[in-house]
């Protein structure tokens, strides 16, 4: 099935080397500028607390949450210090001048496994899940950790 893109900004409303959120849909999302031009899309709720992703520290594809540090990897939504578990990431397209996103197909709904059974949360209202997914090594990381999403370390 093709992807439904919606328009949701205008190219130079994100300075490089930061993020900006906007309304998608139902949610917000965090829309990240690197510097050599790639935008990368994120949900833009932390999900131990609830914070705003979009107005964390982004550098090399990695964005920092402000209230309580934790990091993703803003390509894939993989939380650097577990990379099993990830936050929705989103495609994102230009055309002409606007800035447009379409949902990705989680690993949920293709058979994978959320942990909670896509449960919410932190403060995160309306649900909304962090995915078990396979490690890579784009952040530093303990892959056989246990680390609960819950507790800040």
């Amino acid at each position: 099935m093709k992807p439904e893109f919606k328009t949701v900004g205008k190219v130079g409303e994100i300075a490089p080397g930061s993020g900006k959120a906007f309304e998608f849909g139902d949610q917000m999302v965090a829309i990240f500028l690197e510097a050599d031009g790639t935008y990368l899309a994120i949900d833009d709720l932390c999900p131990h607390m609830g914070a705003s992703l979009a107005s964390g520290n982004f550098s090399d594809g990695i964005v920092t949450c402000p209230w309580h540090a934790w990091s993703f990897d803003a390509r894939d939504g993989a939380w650097c210090d577990n990379r099993r578990l990830k936050i929705d990431t989103f495609q994102v397209r230009i055309q002409g001048d606007q800035i447009q996103l379409a949902a990705v197909e989680s690993d949920e709904s293709a058979g994978g496994s959320a942990l909670g059974g896509g449960a919410s949360y932190g403060g995160r209202p309306g649900g909304g899940s962090i995915k078990k997914t396979e490690a890579c090594d784009s952040c530093e990381t303990n892959d056989d950790s246990e680390t609960d999403p819950q507790t800040p370390e």
